[in-house]
């Protein structure tokens, strides 16, 4: 019987007053169709116990029906006054609400934040959660210098290191803090770096970056463009296939026409629009489809009146667009009660307050 119930430990404990069952991973904690997370026990941390959400535990986690150690429908917390999900420099990777302690790994990287003040698992581009050094010890795999856009394609990530014009990509979701990117975009080295306006090369500044499921887009701030990749490269200095806001690889004029960008800054694709805000020239421009060719026109263009204006009013906020009138310096706010009065000048597709989508 002794042997038998050692076998299966993991499974059941013995000899307790309910029946219960330690776990080995997260996907062995389901209750009541609710998935949970298998954490160190915090009355001994050498069994795992599941766990499942609960606002209304200070770890917004509660003990399952099945957990040992007199836990059962108990609150998770830390051991020993530690805290929950403990913030680790040592390469070690834990994630989710999980409690660590003396260095213990409770899961690997997966789960989403699930509380306020929440710590990070991973710091990538950095030794530590407390240093801040643009390139640390050289410029690297694992080194960044003012990175900007980040993006995930499936299982993999990627981050604009502008300082270094390029892009880093990780093939899989880093496991670990500062592990090293796969391959790269935008240089053909990991050691040095190029300014420069090319099919293969960036230049200096915000870079960022975004990906639909069978393209890269990146913003080359400073060569007043979008470089778009496709299909998705797979090893570092790819070059890129289509270059829109110039009519080639090796221009980087810049301007204020339905063709031509001025220091693009955020980029977003569904998969069939692409959507560039054109900072300098204060306004997004939709290209609906994604172009197929360099120096593709956009659809449409928000912000201003029209493709050859570049007009500075107030800046946008999350419930309003504020636009110039053509005919007076007058801000005119097309979502407010007013708008009616303005219809015409409001309603123009060139210049409409975001929809979903905005329409031509």
């Amino acid at each position: 019987m002794r042997l038998r119930c050692l076998l299966l430990m993991w499974l059941v404990s013995c000899g307790s007053g309910h029946n219960t069952r330690m776990c080995v991973a997260d996907d062995q904690c389901i209750q009541a169709g609710i998935n949970g997370f298998c954490v160190a026990s915090s009355v001994d941390h050498t069994h795992r116990w599941c766990a499942f959400p609960d606002v209304g535990c200070a770890s917004h986690l509660k003990y399952g029906i099945l957990a040992g150690d007199g836990l059962e429908e108990m609150c998770v917390t830390p051991i020993d006054g530690g805290t929950i999900d403990a913030t680790l420099d040592d390469g070690a990777a834990i994630d989710g609400p999980l409690i660590a302690d003396g260095g213990i790994v409770d899961a690997a990287p997966g789960h989403p934040p699930v509380t306020s003040g929440q710590f990070a698992d991973l710091v990538l581009g950095q030794p530590d959660f407390t240093t801040g050094t643009v390139n640390t010890g050289g410029e690297s795999d694992i080194s960044m210098k003012v990175p900007a856009g980040v993006s995930i394609q499936g299982t993999s990530l990627l981050v604009g290191d502008g300082g270094n014009a390029r892009v880093l990509a990780w093939a899989g979701l880093p496991t670990v803090s500062r592990q090293g990117a796969t391959f790269l975009i935008g240089q053909p080295s990991f050691t040095m770096h190029t300014s420069s306006t090319s099919q293969t090369l960036l230049s200096q500044g915000n870079t960022y970056v975004v990906a639909d499921a069978m393209r890269v887009f990146v913003s080359d701030r400073q060569n007043s463009r979008i470089l778009i990749f496709t299909p998705t490269p797979t090893t570092t200095g790819a070059a890129a296939t289509f270059v829109v806001g110039a009519a080639n690889f090796t221009t980087s004029t810049g301007g204020t026409t339905a063709s031509l960008l001025n220091h693009p800054a955020g980029v977003w694709s569904d998969g069939t629009r692409l959507i560039v805000a054109d900072q300098s020239n204060s306004r997004v421009l939709i290209y609906d489809p994604i172009p197929t060719s360099n120096g593709a026109s956009a659809s449409i263009v928000l912000g201003q009146a029209d493709f050859t204006t570049a007009t500075v009013t107030s800046p946008p906020t999350a419930s309003r667009w504020l636009f110039h009138a053509m005919s007076t310096s007058t801000a005119r706010d097309c979502s407010s009660s007013t708008a009616a009065t303005t219809a015409s000048w409001c309603g123009t597709a060139s210049r409409q307050r975001m929809t979903l989508p905005p329409t031509m």
